[in-house]
C-alpha cells in the first residue's frame, strides 16, 4: 500500500508540475531551476524503482509485480535528456541496480511518449 501510494505521488507531480514532461523533451536547454526540478524528481522515481528491486532481490515481490514496476523506468529514462541526468545521479543508488537500469535502457531508443502527448488534439 505504500508502494503504491507512493508511486501515485510520483503520477501527481506531473499534475501539479505538467512543464516536467516539457522539460523532458524540449530540444531547448532548459534552466538550471528547470533541470533541477527533473533531476530531483528523477531520483525519486528512480529510488522507490531501486526499493522495489531490492524487494524482488529478496524475494519479497513477484517477478511480475517487480516487471510492473521496472516498466516505469524506461519512461523515467525515456528522453536523452532524462538519461543524461541519470549518468549525473546514477552514483547515488545501488551498484547493482544502477547497472541493471544501465543494462535495460543503454540500446533501447528514446520513447516518443511527450510528441505523442502534444500532438493530441
Amino acid at each position: 500500500q505504500a508502494q503504491l501510494t507512493y508511486d501515485q505521488t510520483g503520477v501527481y507531480k506531473f499534475v501539479d508540475f505538467p512543464e516536467l514532461g516539457r522539460i523532458f523533451s524540449q530540444t531547448e536547454t532548459p534552466s538550471f531551476e528547470e533541470k533541477t526540478k527533473l533531476f530531483f524528481w528523477m531520483i525519486g522515481q528512480m529510488r522507490a524503482r531501486e526499493y522495489e528491486w531490492l524487494q524482488y532481490q529478496n524475494g519479497a515481490i513477484t517477478k511480475e509485480s517487480w516487471e510492473t514496476y521496472q516498466g516505469v523506468i524506461y519512461f523515467v529514462l525515456g528522453t536523452p535528456r532524462g538519461r543524461a541526468l541519470w549518468q549525473l545521479c546514477r552514483g547515488y543508488f545501488n551498484a547493482g541496480f544502477a547497472d541493471m537500469v544501465d543494462g535495460m535502457v543503454n540500446d533501447t531508443p528514446p520513447i516518443d511518449l511527450w510528441d505523442q502527448l502534444q500532438a493530441v488534439e
